[in-house]
């Protein structure tokens, strides 16, 4: 199966993780980010953010082969 389709996807999936789960998570359960994985929930939404903006301006569109 080509899954290439998802090439740029997989990306922003990622990206949105990123910048989502780690401030849910704080909030919902408080879990200091800071202890488990070394980085603040804030910190996580900027990388997540920039992530996604990156993969937005790159030379090929989202779901698009190189």
């Amino acid at each position: 199966m080509n899954w290439s389709f998802l090439k740029g996807l997989r990306t922003v999936a990622v990206g949105l993780a990123l910048a989502i789960v780690p401030q849910a998570a704080a909030y919902l359960f408080s879990i200091d980010w800071t202890q488990v994985a070394g980085v603040s929930p804030n910190a996580a939404t900027v990388i997540g953010v920039l992530m996604i903006a990156l993969r937005a301006v790159t030379n090929t569109a989202v779901g698009k082969k190189a």
